[in-house]
């Protein structure tokens, strides 16, 4: 009786190891989709592509790439900046799409590592979190102004008000940037 037992157990733990090896990549996160609104447009950055949506008939206005990068991966969420959508990418690619057509106005490909945060565009200017501990500060045309630097990396999007833009970093501090910096 001993003997049927264990040969039972064993059977059981032989298949739930092969079921279970059949959900290898269920609960895995492809992507966490990052969605920005704007009037009457929803865009939403997942995996390979950025969507543009009507939010009143939800119809596709356009997707940016047009054709899927395999390069690309999109998981940061979006940030409208200025007739413009700004989507950082895991290829070490900042985008400024044209929010109306989709069509790339230009890009900035200066960081070393991922973008994992949105991007924050106030005053004319756009301040760029980066994995790589830095932040990225580029004029609405894409042209990098300056850079400040951390001690680790910049997984979250920068705020600011009149005075400052402040970051916080996987560093364990918060910074507290003067928005004249960038003039």
């Amino acid at each position: 009786m001993k003997k049927n037992n264990v040969g039972v157990i064993l059977l059981i733990l032989v298949g739930v190891v092969l079921i279970s090896s059949c959900t290898s990549n269920v609960g895995t996160a492809s992507s966490w989709p990052g969605l920005a609104v704007k009037d009457d447009l929803v865009v939403v950055s997942y995996t390979y592509q950025v969507y543009a949506l009507n939010s009143q008939n939800g119809t596709k206005v356009w997707t940016f790439p047009a054709e899927v990068d395999n390069k690309s991966m999109f998981y940061a969420p979006v940030e409208f900046a200025d007739g413009v959508v700004l989507a950082g990418d895991y290829d070490h690619t900042l985008f400024a799409i044209n929010e109306n057509n989709g069509v790339l106005t230009w890009k900035f490909d200066g960081a070393d590592s991922r973008y994992v945060a949105s991007s924050l565009y106030t005053g004319g200017f756009v301040y760029a979190p980066n994995a790589d501990g830095n932040l990225y500060v580029l004029d609405q045309n894409g042209v990098l102004q300056w850079i400040f630097e951390t001690a680790g990396p910049n997984w979250s999007k920068p705020v600011a008000d009149e005075e400052y833009v402040y970051l916080t970093s996987m560093d364990h501090h918060v910074y507290a940037l003067k928005l004249s910096l960038a003039n």
